[in-house]
C-alpha cells in the first residue's frame, strides 16, 4: 500500500475569495480598439457615465401623502346588489320571476336558420381541437392557480399547483373559436363588427318598490352598426311558481353600494349596438352563499342576468332613465362558459317594468348547457382530447353571422 499526502479540508468560500483576489490583479491587455475610434472621430465615453443613474438624496424623509382608503358609499335605502360572485338560488325559475322574462327552449327563427345553412369543414373541426389543446395544455404561462377545498375537511389546506389559470383557459379559448368564426365568413362580415374586453356594465332598476343593482363584468364583447332583429311574433306564458320564495332570495342587501346605470359603448361610436358578449366562469370565483357548488340551472340563471344587464343599460341609453316599454326591443346574445361547458342563450328586452307577473314580457331562447369535450389532460406525458362536440362551434358561428 503506496502511502500519500495528508489533505486537510478547507472551505470553499475560502478558495472563492482566492481566485476572485487573483482576478482582481489582472491588468487590462491594450487591445488598440480605443485609439483606432479616436483616430477616426468617435468619441468613447465611459461606460459609468452612462449606466449612472443620479437620484437626488431625500434626508429626513417623510410621507407626502398616504394611500387614502375607497370611499364607501351609504345610502339612505338598502338595495339588493348582484355581483360577478353571485348566483341565484332558485337558477332560472327565480331569473325568470325577478325579471319578468318567459324562456323559450330554442334560437330564434333567424339563428336556426343559420344553423341549417352553415356547414363546419373538418379542418375547421381540426382547428378547434387544436385551439383546445393549445388553451388547456400548450399555453406557456405558470401561475398560482386558485386555492382548492376539500368539502369533506373544510379546513385542510391544499398545496397550491402552479399551472394554467381559469381565466387564461377562458380568454385564449374564447378568442381562438372567435377567429374560427372570422375565417368562416369572410372580411365583408368582419369588418362589421368590433371586439371590447374587460368592459364594466351597471344598471340600477326597482322591482316592486325594492331597489336593485347588478354590477357586471363583461369580459370579451361584440359590437355592430345595426342592433339585431327582435321576434316580431308575441310569445304567452306564464312565469314559474316559486312561492313561498321571493324572487330576490338569496341576493345580498346592503346599504354600500353606488346607484348607477352605465353602458360600456359610447352612442358616439360607429359600433355602438351590442351583438354578442361572452361571459367567463369559475366555479373557484363564483358560488353561492352558502358554499354549495353552482348547479346547471344557477349557470345557466348567471348567463340570463348579464344579458339582461347589458340590454337594459342599452335601453337606459337609448330611451332615457325613465323607459318603460320599448319602442324597439334590445335584442343581445351571450355566451357562459367555465372553458368545457357552453351555454348559448339570446335575451330580447321588451321592458323595463319588472312589477308583477302581468303585462308585457321579455323573452330569453337558450339551449341546453353544451360540452365542448369530454376530457383534456396529460396521459403518461401525452395530451389526450377526447369527447369533442362539434355543435359548439356551429352555435357560435351562428351567433356570429347573425344580423
Amino acid at each position: 500500500m503506496r502511502l500519500t499526502q495528508k489533505l486537510c479540508a478547507q472551505h470553499l468560500d475560502y478558495w472563492f475569495k482566492q481566485q476572485w483576489k487573483r482576478v482582481g490583479q489582472r491588468i487590462p491587455i491594450d487591445t488598440g480598439a480605443q485609439a483606432e475610434l479616436e483616430r477616426l472621430g468617435i468619441k468613447v465615453i465611459d461606460a459609468k457615465e452612462v449606466l449612472q443613474d443620479p437620484k437626488p438624496v431625500r434626508e429626513n424623509f417623510v410621507f407626502d401623502k398616504l394611500v387614502p382608503d375607497p370611499v364607501v358609499i351609504q345610502q339612505e335605502k338598502a338595495a339588493y346588489v348582484l355581483r360577478d360572485e353571485n348566483v341565484l338560488l332558485e337558477g332560472t325559475a327565480q331569473a325568470q320571476v325577478l325579471l319578468k322574462t318567459i324562456q323559450v327552449d330554442g334560437f330564434p327563427k333567424n339563428v336556426e336558420e343559420k344553423l341549417e345553412q352553415a356547414k363546419i369543414s373538418p379542418s375547421t373541426n381540426r382547428n378547434v381541437q387544436n385551439a383546445i389543446l393549445a388553451s388547456h395544455l400548450f399555453d406557456c404561462e405558470q401561475k398560482k392557480t386558485a386555492i382548492m377545498k376539500v368539502p369533506e375537511k373544510p379546513m385542510f389546506v391544499l398545496p397550491r399547483n402552479y399551472g394554467i389559470t381559469d381565466d387564461r383557459k377562458n380568454r385564449l379559448i374564447i378568442s381562438k373559436l372567435l377567429f374560427e368564426c372570422e375565417k368562416l365568413h369572410g372580411r365583408s362580415l368582419v369588418f362589421q363588427r368590433r371586439l371590447g374586453n374587460d368592459l364594466k356594465c351597471h344598471i340600477h332598476f326597482s322591482k316592486d318598490d325594492h331597489p336593485l343593482q347588478f354590477d357586471f363584468n363583461i369580459d370579451t364583447i361584440i359590437t355592430s352598426k345595426r342592433p339585431l332583429d327582435p321576434v316580431k311574433d308575441r310569445i304567452n306564458s306564464d312565469l314559474p311558481d316559486i312561492f313561498p320564495l321571493k324572487s330576490t332570495i338569496s341576493i345580498p342587501v346592503t346599504k354600500k353600494y353606488e346607484i348607477q346605470t352605465v353602458f360600456p359603448i359610447t352612442q358616439s361610436t360607429s359600433f355602438p349596438n351590442p351583438h354578442t358578449i361572452f361571459l367567463h366562469f369559475s366555479p373557484l370565483s363564483v358560488g353561492n352563499l352558502y358554499g354549495t357548488p353552482v348547479t346547471d340551472s344557477q349557470f345557466q340563471a348567471r348567463n340570463m342576468l348579464k344579458a339582461f344587464s347589458v340590454a337594459a343599460a342599452r335601453a337606459k341609453q337609448l330611451y332615457g332613465d325613465n323607459a318603460t316599454n320599448l319602442e324597439k326591443p334590445v335584442v343581445v346574445q351571450s355566451v357562459h362558459t367555465d372553458g368545457k361547458l357552453f351555454h348559448f342563450g339570446t335575451y330580447q328586452l321588451n321592458t323595463l317594468n319588472l312589477d308583477g307577473r302581468d303585462g308585457l314580457k321579455n323573452y330569453w331562447f337558450q339551449k341546453p348547457t353544451t360540452e365542448l369535450f369530454h376530457e383534456c389532460k396529460y396521459d403518461v406525458g401525452r395530451p389526450i382530447l377526447t369527447g369533442y362536440n362539434s355543435a359548439v362551434i356551429s352555435y357560435l358561428n351562428a351567433f356570429y353571422g347573425n344580423d
